[in-house]
């Protein structure tokens, strides 16, 4: 007799979910057929209100300009970057760091994280940006900065080129990379 309760509990209890599943299934096709039928029910602004808003904006980027984006993904290559204006720019890994990285996330960049960074290259829409350059600027400004208040500097030569040599300067814990070209 108990396995028979539990036959028709358990064919009770299957019928009830199936009940529920064919509501919950009507209640998704209304829901979809409405979002067919009246796509902006709801929404309080019209497309021409939305392209007039739009209009107010510049969303033209030139070679050089400072940009704000959100990190959205990463991956060994680089990292995408959200600049907030229907576009989306690329950073590669060569461009995230002034010193060699294995990955993005070494120069602490996630998904999520917001930064400046600075426009090196547009092709067809397609944005690059680069950190390096925003580094190489502040490193620059840095040693520029300490010669002229005539600061004793340390530094370790890292290789040499025809321009000159590059070297890691190091001042009051500060380190900074740069190249140097001889006078």
């Amino acid at each position: 007799m108990a396995c028979r309760t539990q036959l028709v509990r358990w064919l009770w209890d299957s019928e009830i979910a199936g009940f529920r599943g064919r509501i919950l299934q009507r209640m998704e096709a209304e829901r979809w057929q409405r979002a067919l039928d009246s796509p902006l029910e709801g929404v309080p602004f019209t497309y021409e209100e939305f392209a007039d808003a739009l209009s107010n904006y510049d969303f033209s980027f030139e070679i050089g300009d400072l940009v704000r984006g959100v990190v959205f993904k990463t991956d060994f290559n680089g990292a995408l970057i959200d600049l907030g204006a229907k576009a989306s720019a690329y950073l590669p890994l060569s461009e995230s760091c002034i010193h060699k990285v294995k990955s993005v996330e070494e120069v602490g960049l996630y998904p999520g994280t917001e930064e400046e960074f600075m426009i090196v290259q547009e092709d067809d829409g397609r944005v690059i940006v680069s950190l390096r350059k925003l580094q190489y600027d502040i490193s620059w400004e840095r040693c520029r900065q300490l010669q002229a208040d005539d600061c004793p500097v340390r530094g370790k030569v890292l290789s040499a080129n025809r321009g000159g040599i590059v070297v890691r300067v190091v001042s009051e814990d500060l380190c900074h990379s740069l190249k140097s070209i001889p006078e």
